[in-house]
């Protein structure tokens, strides 16, 4: 019994959802009949563009041959004669398939008839990027399409691309009836990247016995009192790097010169004579003049060396310097009051 119960309850629900099906598919009936009548209304008084909508709403609600046909014909004294010929076509298969020759043939024979007058548009796509999209008089394009050339209505057509990350780009083309146009989709250009906001400032918080504040808090007001022009980076560090490879040049320069008094020294002490004429030294055997002569020179020598490799070092310093120093510009420091309000009153503040 309970089984019985169950399959009678189960019959009784797919009864009451066919009744509702049974109920609304007679209401699009009628509202699709109704939109029928006005559109054969429209078009016998030559209203095609205010006809065409009607059938095309009907069809959707009641699909028939019939109205596919009407709404063909509608296009066609419309001027679209892309959309009248793919009507064509859609009937022409609705008619086989219901079993209809004569109205087969008559949808056949006026797609044929349109199919040499179709005008057309070409997509192409230059730099195809992630997540393109195509639309044209906002209906999206397959990718696959792009390239081919499509029938569409005569008239001016809008061609849209967009993508993630990049500006977006449109156009807009004139088709001429029984005339093939194109448009070419150029590299889209990369859109700036946002400018994040900033962080919320908190507001103080109250003092014990105060009450808390409400609204937006006053932002602090900042007067520029002096601002330098823009200065050169590493400055400083260019003058010193300058200095150095002058000193260090002037050093070696200078140690220079005192190898070629040593030198003389030397060459004194093997060409001076003593008061009867000898030379001061002979194979190293000098004179008491001779031995001070090399001594002098010696030292001198010594003192040369020091001053020359100190300035190469130092000029090598100067050179590091020059190089490593920052290049570009940068803001002096300026001279600012801050106005900042509290719970009080208000602060300011000065920066030198």
């Amino acid at each position: 019994m309970k089984r019985v119960a169950a399959a009678l309850a189960l019959l009784g629900g797919l009864a009451s959802a066919s009744t509702a099906r049974a109920q609304t598919s007679a209401a699009d009936k009628a509202t699709a009949q109704a939109l029928y009548d006005e559109g054969k209304r429209l078009m016998d008084a030559g209203q095609f563009a205010q006809a065409c909508p009607k059938f095309a709403d009907s069809e959707k609600l009641d699909p028939g041959v019939g109205t596919l046909l009407n709404l063909g014909v509608c296009y066609e004294k419309n001027g679209q004669t892309a959309s009248a010929w793919a009507t064509y076509k859609d009937a022409a298969s609705a008619a086989a398939n219901a079993g209809e020759a004569a109205r087969e043939k008559y949808a056949r024979d006026h797609a044929a008839a349109l199919e040499p007058s179709l005008a057309k548009l070409t997509v192409a796509v230059a730099t195809p990027v992630e997540g393109l999209q195509v639309r044209r008089d906002g209906e999206a394009i397959p990718t696959a399409s792009f390239g081919l050339a499509l029938p569409i209505d005569p008239g001016d057509h809008t061609v849209t691309a967009s993508a993630p990350h990049y500006k977006p780009w449109s156009a807009t083309v004139t088709v001429a009836k029984s005339a093939t146009a194109s448009v070419q989709i150029p590299a889209l250009e990369p859109a700036p990247e946002p400018t994040p906001a900033p962080p919320p400032v908190a507001p103080p918080a109250p003092t014990p016995g105060q009450q808390p504040q409400t609204g937006t808090p006053a932002q602090p007001q900042t007067v520029i009192i002096y601002q330098g022009e823009p200065q050169r980076r590493g400055g400083a560090q260019r003058f010193w790097g300058i200095f150095s490879i002058a000193t260090g040049v002037v050093a070696m320069g200078t140690g220079t010169v005192f190898g070629f008094i040593a030198k003389s020294q030397w060459n004194k002490s093997n060409n001076g004579s003593d008061n009867n004429g000898a030379p001061d030294c002979i194979n190293d055997v000098c004179t008491q003049d001779g031995i001070q002569r090399r001594q002098d020179g010696q030292t001198i020598a010594n003192i040369a060396q020091w001053v020359f490799v100190g300035g190469a070092v130092v000029a090598a310093g100067g050179i590091v310097l020059l190089v490593t120093a920052p290049s570009g510009y940068e803001m002096p420091p300026r001279a600012a009051l801050t106005l900042s309000p509290t719970l009080g009153g208000a602060m300011l503040r000065g920066t030198w």
